[in-house]
């Protein structure tokens, strides 16, 4: 049951990549059913599935970082200019912008997408002390 669920989560996650929105929550749910596949014992699944999840998340996902840093961050950071174009002053000022930008960023989401992440390996975790602890002690 444990390499089943494993592979659930990565089928939910590779079906995820090409779903624009909707696949963000997918991703979710994948990283949900890989802690549970965790928690049944499977390892490689579980780790595969939770670093694609992090690199979806937060590299090929965009609106994922328009809800984690606010479409404010987003827009100043495509529009940063070089110094030559504009000069010094103008480039500090839209750093200072996209820092406030940031500032105000949607921290609910970012800390929701850290725990789903660390979610699988935390189960992991858990599971290798659970069982740890329960091993009888061999008298020598």
């Amino acid at each position: 049951m444990a390499k089943g669920l494993g592979i659930t989560a990565l089928v939910l996650l590779l079906l995820s990549f090409p779903i624009p929105i909707l696949g963000n929550y997918i991703t979710l749910l994948a990283l949900a059913v890989a802690a549970g596949a965790a928690l049944s014992g499977e390892v490689p699944f579980t780790v595969a599935t939770t670093v694609l999840s992090g690199i979806k998340l937060f590299l090929l996902s965009p609106t994922w970082h328009i809800a984690m840093f606010g479409a404010e961050y987003m827009k100043a950071m495509s529009n940063t200019p070089s110094d030559r174009q504009y000069g010094d002053a103008a480039t500090r000022q839209l750093t200072n912008d996209s820092t406030a930008a940031m500032a105000h960023s949607n921290a609910g989401v970012l800390v929701l997408t850290v725990a789903f992440l660390a979610a699988p390996i935390v189960c992991l975790v858990v599971r290798r002390v659970l069982m740890v602890s329960q091993t009888p002690e061999v008298a020598s």
